[in-house]
This record gives structure tokens, C-alpha cells and sequence, in this order.
């Protein structure tokens, strides 16, 4: 398997990538977890938490539920936030 970057997300500078080009990558993530995990059903791979929290979150951003953020954004208003906490710091 193997991930290649995003052309127009290189072009932007911040190698970001939106909701709808996210959903294939963690699809395919999802599918490799349980094609290993399908091997011992018996004995649960300790990951296995973790792929059905993917499969979960996938499945909402694959249903509309919730929306992708951008994440630079997202830590911008994180940093405006903790500044309008601190004293002196605005």
C-alpha cells in the first residue's frame, strides 16, 4: 500500500487534504485492518479498538453526520483561543 501525496494540496503549500479526499485513504485502512485481523478471530489483534473506531468515524464522514475541518484553520482559532485566556498575552 502506498500513499501518494496530493498534487494540489502541494501546489497550496500546507499538504492538507479535504474530507472527500480522505475518505478513499481511510477506506483503504479500514479494509487492510480487517483483512489482518480476519486471520485470528480468536485472539483480537490489540488494534482492534482502533479499527472499529475508524470504521465509525469513516462511516460518519461517508454519511454526511459530520464534516472534515481544515486544520490549519482549526489551529488558528485554537491559538486565538488560549490568548483570549491568558492575561497580557492579547
Amino acid at each position: 500500500m502506498a500513499i501518494q501525496p496530493n498534487p494540489s494540496a502541494d501546489e497550496q503549500g500546507d499538504g492538507s487534504i479535504d474530507g472527500a479526499e480522505a475518505l478513499p485513504i481511510l477506506r483503504e485502512a479500514v479494509d487492510f485492518g480487517r483483512q489482518r485481523s480476519g486471520t485470528a478471530q480468536q485472539f483480537p489483534h490489540p488494534t482492534t479498538g482502533m479499527r472499529e473506531m475508524l470504521d465509525r468515524r469513516y462511516d460518519e464522514m461517508a454519511s454526511g453526520a459530520v464534516e472534515s475541518i481544515d486544520g490549519p484553520t482549526f489551529f488558528e482559532q485554537l491559538r486565538r483561543r488560549e490568548e483570549s485566556m491568558i492575561p497580557g498575552r492579547n
